[in-house]
């Protein structure tokens, strides 16, 4: 016993320094005939080890649900962003057009990259994404077409079928262009 100042005894395990001194390991003699060293702690029973593999296997399962999930997300998320800045880049070079020849020109078909930018010669090898444009028959209502074009422009992808988005913009004959 280490007595403290004021003569009270206390069970030590505290050194001289002040630093715990460990127990050393109790011996056990198992059935086999061979020694064991025990520090005080039982080891874990089968039932609680598949217990806890169950456990992490389930989490794990949520995990991988919750990763499909937000890749998904993600694919429409990009698939999104990126066929808006196509329709956008379109609409842009028709209202750099001249006006007269965006009213007779053709339904157009350009071929994009995975990040949204044109293929050379429009050529349609490595095309993800697919934008065509096209002068709707009709004008606003009250303008004629001779002021006012409606541009569709459709983006869709050869590689997800089921991807299809379309914008509809209005182009007004510039003031350089009126007759």
């Amino acid at each position: 016993m280490t007595r403290l100042p004021g003569g009270q005894g206390c069970p030590s395990s505290i050194g001289q320094r002040g630093a715990r001194t460990s127990r050393p390991p109790r011996k056990h003699q198992p059935a086999g005939g061979t020694s064991a060293l025990l520090y005080g702690r039982q080891a874990f029973s089968l039932v609680e080890v598949a217990l806890a593999m169950g456990v992490a296997v389930f989490a794990a399962l949520g995990l991988l649900g919750l990763l499909q999930s937000g890749l998904g997300n993600y694919r429409e998320a990009m698939n999104s962003s990126i066929s808006s800045a196509i329709g956008q880049q379109v609409v842009s070079d028709a209202m750099l057009a001249e006006f007269d020849k965006l009213a007779a020109s053709p339904a157009t078909t350009n071929y994009f990259d995975e990040r949204g930018v044109p293929l050379p010669n429009n050529s349609t090898t490595n095309a993800i994404y697919v934008s065509s444009a096209q002068i709707l028959p009709n004008s606003i209502s009250g303008l004629s077409r001779s002021n006012v074009l409606a541009l569709q422009v459709t983006v869709s992808s050869p590689t997800q079928p089921l991807f299809k988005k379309t914008f509809v913009s209005y182009i007004a004959r510039q003031g350089k262009d009126t007759p």
